[in-house]
C-alpha cells in the first residue's frame, strides 16, 4: 500500500475505515470496468441497453459508479466479517483499509488459540457467499422490465461476490484460504514451521499464476501473483519477528542515552551534532526537558537558515511507545509509520530512551540463539545538545 490511509470521518463498529492512495488512483478504472460489465450482463440476460436507456448518455457512468460502490461495500462487509469474529476472540482491529486489490483488516494480533486463525479467516469467504445470496434474492424480486439497470447491477454484484468468496479460498497467504491452511497446519506443527510450509505453497501458486499470465495473456494474473509473492515474504518476516520479539519489553533493548535537541537550539548547531553523532534525526525538548517534537535531515530542506531555531521546522507529531510495550509492537509501528527509530516514554509520558530498527534486528538475532528474556537495563537521564 502507498503510505498512510485516508480515514473516513466516522467509524464502523468502533473501527476506523479508510482508503489507500492506490484505491483512489484506480477508482476511475473500476467504475469504467463495472459500467462495461453491467452492460455485458444486461446483454447476456436479454436486456437491450439502448432500448432501455441504460447504455446511452452518462447512464453507463452512473451505473458503473453505483456498481463500483456496491462492490467496495461488499468488500467492507467481507472485512468486517473478520473484524467481528476477531472481536469475539478478544482481538481488536486497528483499522480497515480499501486498496488496489480489495480490503485489509489490520488486527492488533492474531489469537493463539488452536484453530482461531482459521475461524477468523474462513468467516470472510462465508460472508461474501452470504452477500452473493442477498444480491441473488434482489435479482429474483426485482422486475426486469421496470428496473432493468437495478436488475443488471444486482446480477453483476451477485456474481462478483461469488468470485470474491472463491478467490479468497485460494490457499495462499495473505488470502483467507492461506490463513486457514496455516492455522490447520499449526495444529500439528509449530506456528513458524506452519508459516514456512504455507509460504512455499503460496509462492508455488504465485508462479502458477505467472505461467497463466504469460501463456493466457491475462496480465491481471501477473499483478495478483506479484501481490501474493510480496505479501508472503512480508508475512514470513513478520512471523519471524513476532516469534522473536513477542513478550520482550522495549525497555530491555532500548538505548537510554538519548541525545535530545533543545527547541531553541540553532539549525547550524543541529547539523554539527548530526555530523558528530552520525544520526540524521533527533527528539526535540523544551526548556523543561519535555518532549515537544522531532527533527531530521528532510525537515531542513535544501536551503535553511543556520541561525533559525529548531522549533521553526521541527515536526510536532511524535511517534512514541511506552517502555513496557512489546518489542513486536515497535516492529509494527515502525512499519506502519515508515520510521526507523521510536522514542520510548515512561508511564508519565517522559522520554526515557530510544529504539531503532537495528536494535530490533539485533534482538531478533540474539533471541534466535538465546531465547531467555534479557535483563532490564539501567535508564540514564538523556544528555542534550
Amino acid at each position: 500500500m502507498l503510505g498512510k490511509p485516508i480515514n473516513l470521518p466516522f467509524k464502523v463498529f468502533g473501527v476506523p475505515v479508510g482508503f489507500d492512495w492506490s484505491f483512489l488512483i484506480i477508482l476511475p478504472w473500476f467504475i469504467y470496468v463495472m459500467a462495461r460489465n453491467v452492460l455485458d450482463v444486461a446483454d447476456m440476460i436479454g436486456i437491450d441497453p439502448v432500448a432501455t436507456g441504460i447504455g446511452t448518455g452518462i447512464t453507463p457512468a452512473l451505473i458503473g459508479t453505483v456498481a463500483a460502490g456496491g462492490l467496495f461495500l461488499s468488500v467492507l462487509i467481507h472485512e468486517f466479517g473478520h473484524v467481528l469474529t476477531a472481536r469475539a476472540y478478544g482481538v481488536r482491529t486497528r483499522h480497515v483499509t480499501l486498496w488496489l486489490l480489495g480490503g485489509v483488516a489490520a488486527l492488533e494480533r492474531m489469537p493463539r488459540q488452536r484453530g482461531a486463525e482459521a475461524v477468523i479467516a474462513i468467516v470472510g469467504p462465508l460472508t461474501s457467499f452470504a452477500v452473493a445470496a442477498v444480491f441473488a434474492v434482489l435479482v429474483w424480486v426485482t422486475p426486469v422490465t421496470a428496473l432493468p439497470a437495478a436488475y443488471a447491477v444486482f446480477t453483476l454484484l451477485a456474481f462478483v461476490n461469488l468470485v470474491l468468496a472463491i478467490f479468497n479460498c485460494i490457499p495462499a497467504l495473505p488470502l483467507d484460504g492461506g490463513r486457514v491452511l496455516r492455522s490447520l497446519l499449526a495444529l500439528a506443527v509449530p506456528h513458524m514451521k506452519a508459516t514456512r510450509i504455507t509460504a512455499i505453497v503460496s509462492k508455488t501458486l504465485a508462479l502458477g499464476l505467472v505461467v497463466l499470465a504469460i501463456f493466457g495473456g491475462q496480465l491481471w494474473y501477473l499483478l495478483i501473483a506479484g501481490f501474493i509473492w510480496l505479501a508472503v515474504s512480508a508475512e514470513t518476516r513478520q512471523s519471524v519477528a513476532e516469534q522473536a520479539l513477542r513478550g520482550l519489553p522495549i525497555r530491555a533493548i532500548m538505548r537510554p542515552d538519548v541525545v535530545a535537541v533543545p527547541a531553541e537550539a540553532s539549525l547550524g548547531a543541529l547539523v554539527s551534532t548530526m555530523f558528530q553523532r552520525r544520526h540524521s534525526s533527533f527528539p526535540v525538548v523544551d526548556d523543561a526537558g519535555e518532549l515537544v517534537g522531532t527533527i531530521g535531515l528532510r525537515d531542513l530542506g535544501d536551503e535553511y537558515d543556520p541561525n533559525a531555531p529548531v522549533r521553526t521546522v521541527m515536526r510536532r507529531e511524535v511517534v512514541t511507545l511506552p517502555a513496557d510495550q512489546d518489542c513486536f509492537r515497535a516492529f509494527e509501528v515502525m512499519g506502519e509509520n515508515g520510521v526507523g527509530r521510536l522514542i520510548v516514554i515512561d508511564g508519565g509520558g517522559r522520554m526515557v530512551g530510544i529504539v531503532g530498527r537495528s536494535d530490533l534486528m539485533r534482538a531478533m538475532q540474539i533471541r534466535a540463539l538465546y531465547p531467555r528474556p534479557a535483563q532490564e537495563p539501567v535508564v540514564h537521564r538523556q544528555p542534550t545538545l
